[in-house]
């Protein structure tokens, strides 16, 4: 899980206060809960599905900006920007991931 605070780095100066888990049990993305203010999601995308995760990150906000100014009222994922303005944080290394930071949505 070295990779996860890593990850936590790209979006908040680390302090000891932030602490993280794995989060569910899903079939395709490695999810993990992080708290620290709040509660966020980072999600690791899983690049054997997702080939093109720029895309991914794109549809997400498109769908995000059409619900926006509609009038449905859906709770949606809002992906959070890293400290270098990017909704999309790529860690390299021995393979090279891609991870994408939201709010916890409470269902």
């Amino acid at each position: 899980m070295i990779r996860v605070l890593e990850v936590i780095k790209r979006y908040y100066f680390y302090d000891k206060n932030i602490t993280y888990e794995k989060y569910g049990n899903g079939n395709i993305n490695k999810t993990y809960l992080v708290k620290k203010d709040d509660w966020y999601i980072i999600q690791e995308i899983n690049l054997n599905v997702f080939k093109e995760p720029n895309n991914v990150i794109y549809n997400i906000n498109l769908l995000n900006e059409y619900l926006d100014n509609s009038q449905y009222c859906f709770k949606m994922i809002k992906l959070i920007k890293n400290l270098d303005g990017e909704y999309l944080t790529r860690i390299t290394g021995y393979n090279d991931k891609y991870y994408r930071w939201y709010k916890y949505i409470i269902s």
